[in-house]
């Protein structure tokens, strides 16, 4: 396949323009610089509960990215480099914050939790950036999805219904048939720890 047919079949893979991230980008180029003020404030905390739960890292680092994050966004939409979105906003800055911390040498932990667990396992492209170096998005999906596939197929099972479909613990306890919550719990303990250990081995090749 050549170049050109294989952008052309990654741009009708990519989701529909997002309107109401797009028209906020549009605002913050005719001068609303109001806007990334609220953005950073806004979910500042939010990403840093989320990449601590990725990155061996301390806060500051986690905070620094996110300031890089919001400030690459915004000259970013100043140079007209981004002038649409196909995320929300706030997935876009997160992409970028989470861009930072791996090409500044921070260890990814490569455990992913419901927020990307979607996006990961399903067989839908990830959200595509043209101007990143690499698609870290897509190394990961293959990644994790790789890893499972080496669980047991009770781990594999009851991994995806606890993280990835949001069950509950006496849900999964009902269906795998466990005696009560705490032998539950401990038997996704155990799975994770072994989903955990063997991406650890895949990333070490």
């Amino acid at each position: 396949m050549g170049e050109k047919k294989k952008k052309e079949t990654k741009e009708k893979e990519l989701p529909p323009i997002n309107e109401e991230a797009t028209k906020l980008v549009a605002a913050i180029h005719e001068g609303q610089l109001g806007l990334i003020e609220e953005l950073y404030d806004l979910y500042l905390k939010k990403f840093l509960n989320w990449a601590d739960k990725r990155f061996y890292t301390t806060p500051g680092d986690i905070e620094d990215a996110w300031q890089e994050a919001v400030t690459s966004f915004y000259m970013k939409i100043k140079s007209e480099k981004l002038t649409e979105l196909r995320c929300k906003a706030s997935t876009f800055l997160f992409m970028l914050g989470h861009y930072w911390l791996l090409k500044n040498g921070r260890k990814l932990k490569r455990i992913w939790w419901t927020d990307e667990a979607d996006k990961l396992l399903a067989a839908d492209p990830v959200i595509a950036v043209s101007f990143f170096d690499d698609d870290i998005w897509e190394e990961e999906r293959l990644l994790l999805r790789a890893a499972i596939q080496v669980l047991s197929p009770k781990c594999q099972k009851m991994l995806i219904r606890r993280h990835f479909e949001g069950y509950k613990i006496a849900e999964i306890m009902k269906e795998f048939e466990y005696k009560n919550e705490n032998s539950t719990t401990a038997s996704l303990a155990t799975c994770l720890k072994e989903l955990k250990e063997i991406i650890k081995k895949m990333t070490k090749k």
